[in-house]
């Protein structure tokens, strides 16, 4: 019998090492672009006084982008990496692997502290030098196990040559001008055999023991829920940092492209927008079942919708006036809300999870859906302008929305847990 729990995190782990590789990469390169295009008119480029902030070209912007990526597939690699210290069935390799994963966040901290100037940059090389060591270690004791197919120890074997190559790698790296080109060979050459490691791992997993059925059994049963949380949680982090983004976007840069400026925050909701309804296409495609699919389906459609709006906004099909736009505004963001409460509402009701959630979910959606409504009346007041009490309402409203976004953050975690304890009792565990 194959061990597909083992398989699903050797997996995870690749995509997660995949996501934080390239888009690290994607980050330094659209950085670099972003200095020389911003060198050509550095005085006049990156103050503008009609905005009072200051400017970035878009490759710059996405270089931020791809940065934030890049932590996201860190943060996926930890998760990941913790998930397959449960897969161990040895104790040494438990702890090999528990290594590494400590190793990984003291590598992560050491980048973190390195921005503290002097001091900062001396902790940060102790630190990677300790860290290197710790990966070394895991590897070589994880390639030794008495567990794992020889194919599979090979991959380990292959993975602690990558830790030795990217000590190396920083410690040639300083070297100027020429460190620089064989610190970025070493990196290639690591991305490479670290693919073929886990790749290696992946397929070569130890059979499995009756825990491992039991892990299989709980997790077939809860797969649509887990789907379901982590599809809220997805919504709601990205829709929080877009919210935080807009309200700080006076500290914040504008983005130069082509001939226009806009805040960070609209250009990272475009691609919040996509990354979502890209998310929500592979979502839809594992939905069984004629309330989920009809939730899943209805949530793509006004995900893509949304999408287009932000490329091409829908208002400037009509004759534009201040008052015809902001009626148009509040009633596009009605519908909106409307039918995003509909499908998590088909979804919640189609999918196995506790009431509790169900009532969380569709409370939080009609507090926003609420929220539009007492907007349009306050506008509708006062001829569709915006006011000193449309003001004073939306400061209002963005601190209920913090406090409940958390609370929806936490309840689709507390979910998970109730999920699989009660899949565990089903099956007499």
């Amino acid at each position: 019998m194959e061990n597909i729990i083992w398989k699903k995190t050797t997996r995870n782990i690749l995509l997660a090492f995949l996501l934080y590789s390239i888009a690290g990469f994607l980050s330094s390169l659209f950085a670099g672009i972003g200095d020389i295009v911003s060198s050509f008119d550095r005085v006049n480029y990156f103050y503008d006084y009609s905005y009072g902030t200051e400017l970035i070209n878009y490759w710059e912007f996405l270089g931020y982008m791809l940065n934030m990526a890049g932590i996201a597939g860190l943060v996926l690699f930890l998760i990941a990496i913790n998930r397959f210290i449960k897969c161990q069935k040895d104790e040494n390799d438990a702890g090999a692997v528990r290594m590494i994963r400590n190793s990984y966040i003291l590598l992560i901290i050491g980048m973190l502290v390195g921005y503290l100037f002097l001091v900062g940059t001396i902790i940060k090389h102790v630190m990677l030098l300790v860290s290197y060591i710790l990966i070394i270690i895991g590897y070589s004791r994880l390639s030794h196990s008495p567990i794992i197919p020889e194919k599979g120890r090979s991959g380990a074997s292959k993975l602690m040559v990558c830790a030795i190559l990217g000590l190396v790698g920083s410690l040639l790296g300083a070297i100027p001008v020429a460190g620089y080109f064989i610190e970025c060979i070493m990196q290639l050459t690591i991305f490479i055999i670290a693919i073929i490691a886990w790749c290696n791992l992946k397929n070569n997993a130890p059979a499995p023991d009756s825990k491992d059925i039991t892990a299989m059994a709980i997790k077939e049963k809860t797969k649509h829920g887990r789907a379901l949380t982590t599809l809220v949680l997805t919504d709601t982090i990205l829709g929080l940092t877009v919210t935080l983004l807009f309200v700080y976007s006076t500290y914040l840069p504008h983005v130069e492209f082509i001939d226009s400026q806009l805040p960070f925050a609209s250009h990272y909701s475009q691609f919040s927008a996509i990354a979502f309804f890209i998310y929500l296409i592979v979502f839809t495609t594992g939905r069984r079942g004629a309330l989920q699919l009809s939730g899943a389906i209805i949530m793509a459609t006004i995900s893509l919708i949304a999408v287009i709006n932000h490329f091409y906004p829908i208002s400037s099909f009509f004759t534009y006036d201040f008052e015809t736009y902001t009626i148009f505004y509040e009633i596009y963001n009605i519908v909106y809300i409307l039918l995003t409460l509909t499908s998590y509402i088909l979804l919640v009701l189609g999918t196995k999870v506790s009431n509790m959630f169900r009532i969380t979910v569709v409370s939080a959606l009609g507090i926003n859906f609420i929220r539009s409504i007492i907007s349009m009346i306050i506008l509708a007041n006062n001829d569709y302008m915006y006011n000193e009490d449309y003001a004073i309402f939306s400061e209002v409203y963005n601190i209920i929305y913090y406090v409940v976004s958390i609370a929806l953050i936490a309840f689709c975690i507390i979910e998970k847990h109730v999920l699989k304890k009660s899949a565990a009792t089903e099956l007499g565990v």
